[in-house]
């Protein structure tokens, strides 16, 4: 457990816990709550279930194939330009 909770609770704030690195498998920011996560929505504004939004999922959804079929022509048309390339500095 981090230092600081660990300090927090021994200075009597006993549901001191962190939120952040459970929810979504990491938020990539995590947050130190004195008064715990039992009710963080009313105490910090916080959603006690996020989630990622529909359009989110959506998108990455749409584009994951997109994305590889970019790189494979990319890859491709730096492979046929290769030989043109080389041929030029001679």
């Amino acid at each position: 457990m981090p230092a600081r909770i660990e300090e927090l609770k021994q200075n009597g704030s006993t549901q001191a816990d962190i939120y952040g690195l459970r929810e979504l498998d990491g938020l990539g920011m995590v947050y130190i709550l004195e008064l715990g996560l039992e009710d963080s929505k009313a105490n910090y504004a916080l959603p006690e279930d996020p989630e990622v939004p529909t359009t989110a999922n959506l998108w990455g959804t749409i584009f994951s194939p997109l994305r590889s079929v970019l790189v494979v022509a990319l890859l491709f048309a730096l492979w046929v330009n290769k030989g043109e390339s080389v041929a030029g500095k001679d």
